[in-house]
C-alpha cells in the first residue's frame, strides 16, 4: 500500500464512495463536490491522502482545520473522512491511514488531533484516541474524540 496526496485522478471515485457511504445525509453530488474541492490542491491543511494498492484506490483520509459541525469550533485540526473500501476492511489499512495522518499532523507542529464518529469509537480507542464528549448533531448521537500527539 502506498499513500498519495491530493491526486486528482481519484477524486471522482472518492465522491462516489462518499455519496454511497453517507447517502442518509441526502447531499447532492454538487454539494459533495463543493465540500471536497478544497482537498484537491495545496499543502498542509486541508489535505486528502489516498491509499493505493498498485494503482487502485482502496481508501482515503481527509484532514481539515475544523470539525464540520457548529459544535466545538475551536478544536483544530481534525480528521474529517476516514474511508476504506469494504473488501479491504479488517486488514489494518484503516489504522495505517489514521497513523499516517497523525504523523503528518505531528510534522506540522500540532499537539492534538480531533474527530467525531457515530459508530467507530472502539476502532479509534484501539489506536490510542480518547472520548471527550457525546453530542447530538441533526438527530445523530456522535462521539467527539481526541488524539494526543507526542512531539
Amino acid at each position: 500500500m502506498k499513500l498519495l496526496k491530493d491526486n486528482q485522478k481519484y477524486f471522482e471515485e472518492i465522491i462516489t464512495l462518499v455519496e454511497e457511504k453517507w447517502s442518509f445525509l441526502n447531499f447532492s453530488r454538487e454539494k459533495w463536490l463543493n465540500m471536497l474541492d478544497p482537498f484537491k490542491t495545496g499543502t498542509g491543511i486541508p489535505s486528502c491522502y489516498m491509499a493505493l494498492d498498485d494503482s487502485n484506490l482502496i481508501g482515503f483520509i481527509t484532514i481539515q482545520k475544523k470539525l464540520p459541525t457548529n459544535h466545538f469550533p475551536n478544536l483544530s485540526p481534525c480528521l474529517h473522512i476516514v474511508y476504506v473500501k469494504k473488501e479491504f476492511r479488517k486488514t489494518g489499512i484503516g489504522g495505517k491511514i489514521v497513523k499516517f495522518a497523525e504523523n503528518k499532523i505531528k510534522e506540522w507542529g500540532y499537539k492534538n488531533l480531533y474527530l467525531y464518529t457515530a459508530d467507530k469509537v472502539k476502532f479509534y480507542k484501539n489506536l490510542g484516541w480518547e472520548e471527550l464528549n457525546h453530542f447530538n448533531n441533526n438527530g445523530n448521537t456522535l462521539v467527539l474524540m481526541k488524539r494526543k500527539l507526542n512531539l
